[in-house]
């Protein structure tokens, strides 16, 4: 679900606030995308409403350097005492060309796809998905503050 969808309560403002801070920390040129998905009867029959779902698009620096987008998807599992556990990250990049890698870290943390991705670039990634993981955890991001 769209992450504009999903800022329903300070709690959850402050969480997607706190993620994308934490990507731009990373990633400087990157600019935020908070509704991702297309608004029409198709994308929202498969959109999963149990997920924060984010863009992030960078500026085209040359015809080598073809990550325009990522994508982020934040899977949820709501518990009964009303915070919202992480089930897992997915992250996919795009290019005009379709997807170039995907990343999950819901079983072994590695990176799929026909790109290579240099070392340095997959230790950001993964430093940021532990940041994430992070913010899910604290218990001063309750959904319902």
């Amino acid at each position: 679900m769209n992450a504009s969808e999903k800022a329903v309560s300070i709690g959850f403002v402050s969480k997607i606030a706190t993620i994308v801070n934490l990507f731009q920390s990373k990633f400087t040129d990157a600019t935020v995308d908070l509704t991702p998905w297309l608004d029409d009867p198709m994308t929202r029959a498969t959109i999963d409403p149990d997920s924060i779902d984010l863009g992030f698009h960078f500026p085209r620096r040359d015809r080598t350097h073809s990550d325009y987008t990522l994508l982020l998807q934040i899977r949820l599992q709501s518990e009964r005492d009303k915070h919202d556990r992480v089930v897992g990250l997915e992250i996919s990049s795009h290019s005009l060309c379709g997807c170039l890698w995907e990343f999950s870290t819901v079983a072994d943390w590695r990176f799929s796809g026909s790109t290579g991705l240099s070392p340095e670039y997959q230790a950001q990634i993964k430093s940021f998905c532990q940041d994430v993981l992070g913010v899910f955890q604290n218990n001063r991001y309750s959904t319902f503050q």
